[in-house]
């Protein structure tokens, strides 16, 4: 079905957002299962005024907030707080380039993409002259991504040799408030075409959220820092070295059936993949900021996406390990069924 392009998803407020011919905007609310006006946000300028403010300012605005809605006759019905997918970025290298954004923070989750363009969301801000000003706003689709990227990329370098270490935050939107005088222009009402369409994209997003619900959970652990690209150079045994001293490493936690080392990665990526995924989040809690030959390593699981670069030798090695750790795995399993199944005759 082609899809409408009056509809959109919101990246900054995570909801679906319908334009009708006039221009007003209507937003779905899932709770309730309708659309609902909504206004658009400020100007991008307004953006960056959040972070000049004091969190002090913020807290004492926060706390304002429940006084002001009480003074209301009727109170609004509650509805869940928008989750934010979007990241702000700051202390960017003068030079960066959205390609260089792209590979990197997309290693984190998957980039939103424009529903028209299929450009991925990536927004580098400039100035009146045209210049860019060093920071960034980077919209994921989910947004578990969001707290991804700000645990392993927040005070860390862009590239190895940058001098000036970047910054993530969680982006935050200032909204127009919204107007309750009955003086207000009125809202169009949709057609019966328009709500057939949206019926039909409803019924479509569900089967998305089903295909989402499906998806099992990472078993494979990404390891930054465990290597550089000098010291494979210079000893042709580091990368077994690497590997099993990774493997020893990571079998204290759960088993283990394969690692791989991507030896073209300037950030000495190593990959391991473990039986369950339990073991996975558990490698990820222990791993993560802890030294490894001199040098502080990040974890995090494999996001759907997530690919990097190696030796093309290297591949059909990997195939045949892959291949090995299945069977491995379903001898595991029968083992664990016969045994049972011996004990019960014994019983």
């Amino acid at each position: 079905m082609e899809a409408d392009p009056r509809i959109a998803f919101s990246q900054e407020t995570g909801k679906w957002i319908f334009e009708d011919d006039d221009g007003a905007e209507y937003e779905y609310d899932e709770e309730l299962g309708q659309w609902n006006p909504v206004f658009e946000q400020e100007e991008v300028q307004q953006q960056q005024e959040v972070y000049k403010r004091g969190r002090e300012e913020q807290e004492e605005e926060d706390s304002t907030e429940p006084r002001k809605k009480m003074k209301s006759a009727k109170p609004p019905r509650p509805t869940r707080p928008p989750q934010t997918t979007a990241v702000y970025v700051t202390n960017l290298p003068k030079d960066v380039t959205r390609q260089e954004m792209e590979q990197a923070f997309a290693k984190y989750g998957v980039l939103a993409e424009d529903l028209k363009t299929g450009e991925k969301k990536i927004k580098l801000y400039t100035d009146e002259e045209g210049q860019f000003k060093g920071d960034a706003l980077v919209v994921y689709f989910k947004p578990e991504s969001v707290s991804l990227a700000i645990e392993l990329m927040d005070d860390t370098f862009l590239r190895p040799t940058d001098k000036e270490k970047i910054r993530i935050q969680k982006a935050q939107f200032n909204h127009k408030q919204e107007k309750t005088s009955s003086e207000e222009k009125p809202v169009k009402k949709l057609t019966a075409a328009e709500k057939r369409k949206i019926k039909k994209l409803n019924n479509k997003l569900q089967v998305w959220d089903d295909d989402e619900e499906s998806v099992p959970k990472s078993r494979t652990v990404v390891l930054k820092h465990t290597f550089t690209l000098e010291e494979l150079a210079e000893d042709v045994s580091a990368t077994i070295d690497i590997k099993d001293d990774i493997r020893e490493g990571c079998e204290d936690i759960g088993p283990v059936t394969n690692v791989v080392l991507y030896d073209l990665e300037p950030e000495g990526v190593v990959t391991v993949k473990f039986k369950t995924s339990d073991d996975a989040e558990a490698c990820v809690d222990v791993m993560n900021r802890r030294y490894f030959g001199g040098r502080q390593l990040e974890a995090h699981l494999l996001q759907p996406g997530e690919k990097y670069n190696r030796s093309k030798g290297d591949e059909e090695e990997e195939s045949r390990l892959d291949k090995f750790g299945s069977w491995l795995e379903q001898t595991d399993e029968k083992e664990g069924q016969d045994g049972h199944n011996g004990q019960e005759d014994k019983e």
